[in-house]
Formats: C-alpha cells, sequence, structure tokens
C-alpha cells in the first residue's frame, strides 16, 4: 500500500518518542535546562527551557526529518496486525 500525507499533519510527540528509540539519527537534539513550573497558579505544568547549555543532561528536540518520520510511522500502521 502506498500511503502519503498532504503536508497538514498533526504534532506527533508521543510517536516522536518512539520514532526516537528507533531511529535516533532522524532527530536534531541540542542540551537545555529544562525547568517545570511547580509554584504558579496560571502556569502550574508548565516546561521552560534556557539557552543552550551542553553541561545538562537533558536533550531537547529542535528538528526532525519528517519524510523519514513519516515513511517509519506508515509502515509501523501498515504492519500491525
Amino acid at each position: 500500500s502506498n500511503l502519503t500525507h498532504n503536508g497538514s499533519m498533526p504534532n506527533m510527540h508521543d510517536p516522536c518518542t518512539i520514532a526516537y528509540l528507533s531511529d535516533p539519527g532522524m532527530f536534531t537534539l541540542e542540551r537545555h535546562q529544562v525547568h517545570v513550573e511547580t509554584k504558579g497558579e496560571l502556569t502550574y505544568g508548565r516546561t521552560v527551557t534556557g539557552p543552550v547549555d551542553e553541561t545538562s543532561p537533558v536533550s531537547f528536540g529542535t528538528d526532525c526529518d519528517t519524510e523519514r518520520f513519516w515513511r517509519l510511522f506508515f509502515r509501523s500502521v501498515v504492519n500491525l496486525k
């Protein structure tokens, strides 16, 4: 089957996590300090990143080879049994 998309696909945060485990080379990562707001009334739970910090243990995805991602995604869906 030949599945294609029209360029208006939704954000796929959870599938990107699985795709990263399968093929990390499709993602561009930077290290950033990341903080989660735990005290604010209006921003509770908000994730805030700082500037690039190579000493941070957190890798933050900044780009993805979307054609490569969608090929993997559609191939995986077609192979579901």
